[in-house]
């Protein structure tokens, strides 16, 4: 733990103390509480020093926010990524004792978007992170690790390479690029060796182990494997756990909306951080579901009922695993993944995904959708599979499950990792 204190003392966090108590047992109406309570503590300082929302909440009285969080929050209005960017100037707070790191999104969606979020939500992300690898790895803050990414995964606003280095060793992380990946590669033998659990993209593991079929097998200390910031395929996941043979956990979060979540060992669904995060699901004007989330400890720029771009639902159901509280469950990808119909109708990217994992061999895909409404489909297919019989037996399925759309299928080389994530369904229809 001297290692994270001292990471603590650098960036003004306090992961060391938050981490044990989320690693203590719980239960469902305590984090409901903490929600709440968190809840009032956003609401009342918006209310105070937020230009946005203290016009917004003109007629609502302290003591209205007290008692009635919840009707008060569902009051307001649902903010976007659009909505932010306009009123950036009557969003950004300073609110006395609070400092603000510098954020960005990986640009999935389009341009990057630059945010802040308050040092007090570093805290609770590193210590949620650390609590998810300590419940599915034995995990113990200091412990070597190995993470394998992009930008996304490495500090912004970093002073130099030095500062960059140090809070590596310091959390006792082998960093290895993701988006820059040859078998002439150089690992540092020992760190693989010792290392107990990686950290990275999806598709830059793969990559990995297809450019370096050994590299599994050197870090012989892993206990799991966690992925981020992509979507994790089944053919990403089936890969990563016959490479390594150990459990993979995927992770997802939303940084900007306060959001860190994990799989369990059941893999039914995303347990989240519903006390310093409130999730909800809304039903867009298309009629899908889709999450909207209040981010509950960064106050300097507020993220509230912020539609994340992400469908997935909210579920109150006990897991099996006996882990208490809310998970997010049926994630789907991008709401804005969305394929056009000569008839004025559409067809979701999860209608898309379902199709794509019903076909064996298929590792990775895109869909570009021609003005003229008609797709090309590119498709890399995994191991040693052939081309032309994936081809064949996606054509099948897409012909049922894509009627009234056209469609031509092309071979693509596995993506390899870059620093910002690629849409898997593109549209120019107009």
């Amino acid at each position: 733990m001297i290692r994270l204190r001292l990471i603590d003392i650098s960036r003004g966090t306090q992961v060391g103390k938050l981490y044990p108590e989320l690693i203590k047992t719980s239960s469902a109406e305590h984090l409901a509480q903490q929600q709440q309570h968190n809840l009032i503590g956003l609401l009342s300082s918006v209310k105070r020093y937020c230009p946005f929302y203290s016009r917004l909440l003109k007629d609502c009285s302290v003591e209205d926010i007290r008692s009635f969080p919840e009707k008060v929050l569902l009051e307001l209005p649902i903010v976007d990524k659009e909505t932010v960017n306009k009123y950036r100037e009557e969003l950004v707070t300073m609110v006395p004792g609070r400092s603000r790191k510098p954020k960005r999104t990986g640009g999935s969606t389009g341009t990057p978007f630059h945010y802040f979020v308050d040092t007090e939500y570093v805290t609770v992300m590193w210590a949620h992170i650390y609590a998810a690898w300590n419940r599915y790895s034995g995990y113990q803050p200091g412990d070597p690790i190995v993470t394998v990414a992009g930008r996304s995964l490495r500090p912004v606003g970093t002073a130099g390479h030095l500062k960059e280095v140090a809070y590596r060793f310091l959390q006792n992380n082998e960093f290895i690029r993701g988006d820059v990946i040859e078998p002439s590669m150089k690992f540092n033998q020992a760190r693989l060796r010792e290392a107990v659990l990686v950290y990275g993209y999806p598709s830059s593991l793969a990559a990995l182990i297809s450019a370096n079929p050994q590299f599994a097998g050197r870090c012989q200390s892993v206990r799991a494997v966690f992925t981020t910031s992509e979507q994790l395929t089944p053919y990403f996941r089936s890969v990563i756990e016959e490479s390594f043979k150990v459990p993979v956990f995927d992770m997802y979060g939303a940084n900007d909306g306060g959001l860190i979540s994990s799989e369990c060992e059941l893999h039914d669904g995303y347990h989240f951080n519903m006390e310093h995060c409130l999730a909800e699901e809304w039903q867009n004007e298309l009629g899908q579901s889709e999450l909207l989330l209040t981010n509950l400890v960064s106050y300097s720029l507020p993220f509230i009922r912020y539609r994340v771009g992400d469908m997935g639902s909210i579920t109150c159901r006990p897991c099996a695993c006996g882990r208490p509280g809310q998970r997010v469950v049926s994630l789907r990808g991008r709401a804005r993944d969305l394929l056009r119909l000569p008839g004025g109708g559409v067809i979701h990217g999860s209608m898309v995904n379902k199709l794509m994992f019903e076909v064996k061999g298929l590792a990775a895909y895109r869909v570009v959708q021609q003005e003229d409404y008609s797709l090309i489909v590119r498709v890399s297919v995994g191991g040693l599979e052939d081309f032309g019989q994936v081809a064949q037996r996606l054509g099948l399925v897409l012909d049922k499950g894509l009627a009234g759309l056209t469609f031509r299928i092309e071979q693509m080389p596995l993506p390899a990792a870059t620093d910002e994530k690629a849409k898997l369904i593109e549209s120019h229809v107009r």
